[in-house]
């Protein structure tokens, strides 16, 4: 049976491998942008589930845009 403290442990894990992989392949200023705009300080970590699920969904996609580049979605990145 899944855990909360897993699942998010398991997205953590998730969100770090897409920024490594988008930096790796030249997409490291739109990626450290979304990161930024959640935690503008290390320490402040005061967000909500449906912004981090969204942010996911966007490095998600800018992932896939690498490999498919005619389904990457219009700019969506902020």
């Amino acid at each position: 049976m899944e855990t909360l403290r897993i699942k998010l442990i398991r997205d953590g894990y998730q969100d770090y491998e897409y920024l490594k992989y988008l930096s790796d392949n030249g997409f490291g200023a739109q990626a450290q942008a979304l990161a930024k705009n959640l935690f503008p300080q290390m320490y402040a970590s005061s967000v909500s589930d449906a912004l981090m699920q969204r942010a996911h969904r966007k490095l998600a996609d800018l992932v896939v845009g690498l490999h498919f580049p005619a389904e990457q979605p219009a700019a969506r990145l902020p």
